[in-house]
């Protein structure tokens, strides 16, 4: 199977009548990896995703062989693409072709997807990360809540969009890096 995109992530959900949207379900995949780097949150995550809870921690979801081949290539993806030394990570957005609009909602809910999966990641622990962490955390809080245009935009708008894009893919590498460093101890290099 080719790396999943976006169009399959939501074909996947959809065919698991699943509550979260491939953008927040990615986003939250994504916090939660960077929240925690070295623990295994894939069941964790396919259940928030299909049931928007993980307390039934131990049942198995329905799904259809091509959607769980789908969610198990997502997960181990977004982990490749977080620990790439050469910072391959992309969240799964709405491609460029997309209406402005849905492309900015989308946004909103990959940077709201994140600060969920972080805050259940490393619940508790906010002020314990450096200074640099929390900001991420408060950026993307605050992206959440973007203003979606009423119209297509121009090309300002556009451009502005694309920029939002690629800090919201280095901030979350940063983040992972960052925790994924600490987490090894002084004077450890990270494994990847």
């Amino acid at each position: 199977m080719s790396s999943p995109d976006y169009f399959s992530l939501a074909d996947a959900l959809r065919s698991a009548d699943a509550l979260s949207e491939a953008a927040e379900a990615h986003g939250t995949l994504a916090g939660m990896v960077a929240a925690n780097p070295d623990q295994d949150c894939h069941h964790r995550w396919l259940m928030l995703s299909l049931h928007g809870s993980d307390q039934a921690a131990h049942s198995t979801p329905t799904l259809t062989d091509e959607a769980r081949k789908t969610l198990h290539a997502v997960y181990h993806s977004t982990c490749a693409g977080l620990s790439d030394l050469q910072m391959s990570f992309t969240p799964l957005l709405p491609p460029d072709d997309f209406p402005l609009g849905e492309q900015a909602r989308a946004l909103g809910l990959w940077c709201q997807g994140f600060v969920y999966g972080f805050a259940l990641g490393r619940p508790g622990t906010r002020e314990v990360h450096s200074p640099q962490v929390r900001e991420v955390l408060d950026d993307l809080g605050r992206m959440a809540e973007v203003e979606i245009p009423e119209d297509d935009g121009d090309e300002q708008d556009r451009a502005a969009l694309v920029e939002l894009v690629e800090y919201v893919r280095v901030a979350a590498q940063l983040v992972h890096d960052e925790l994924r460093l600490s987490a090894s101890g002084p004077g450890d290099a990270p494994t990847h």
